[in-house]
């Protein structure tokens, strides 16, 4: 089920990073689209936020796709603004959320699931692929 916390719930709840962050929970995988929060965060960085970090929080599921958004944060420099928090207990995903300049929903398939309710639910600003019809009536 999806978690729907109240004013209560919010007005307690305890920054996770004390930088200014994007977040994009999501296991490592090629079909949950990491490599554009990475290229979103350039983008940003070349337009002056460089006091933007990007955080990624999730397990690892593809070794290879996992090198290759280290060998573009490389490329790119971001070696100061990106990290991996790995996998991160259910009951402090809204936290993250919350607090995020905004968090990243970047499937190509589908940004409908709980996970997504859930950021929504905490209140946080969504990123999703332009012209996205999963998402479209939110």
């Amino acid at each position: 089920g999806v978690d729907f916390p109240n004013d209560e719930d919010i007005k307690n709840w305890v920054r996770p990073l004390s930088e200014r962050y994007i977040f994009h929970g999501a296991r490592i995988y090629d079909l949950k689209g990491q490599h554009h929060s990475i290229e979103i965060l350039r983008g940003l960085r070349d337009k002056g936020f460089d006091d933007l970090k990007l955080v990624f929080a999730g397990c690892v599921s593809n070794q290879a796709y996992c090198r290759h958004l280290l060998e573009l944060v490389e490329e790119y420099e971001l070696e100061d603004q990106v990290t991996f928090v790995g996998s991160i207990p259910q009951e402090e995903m809204q936290l993250w959320h919350h607090f995020a300049e905004a968090t990243i929903f970047y499937s190509p398939l589908y940004n409908k699931g709980n996970s997504f309710l859930e950021a929504l639910a905490s209140r946080a600003l969504l990123v999703v692929p332009d012209g996205d019809q999963s998402v479209s009536c939110y």
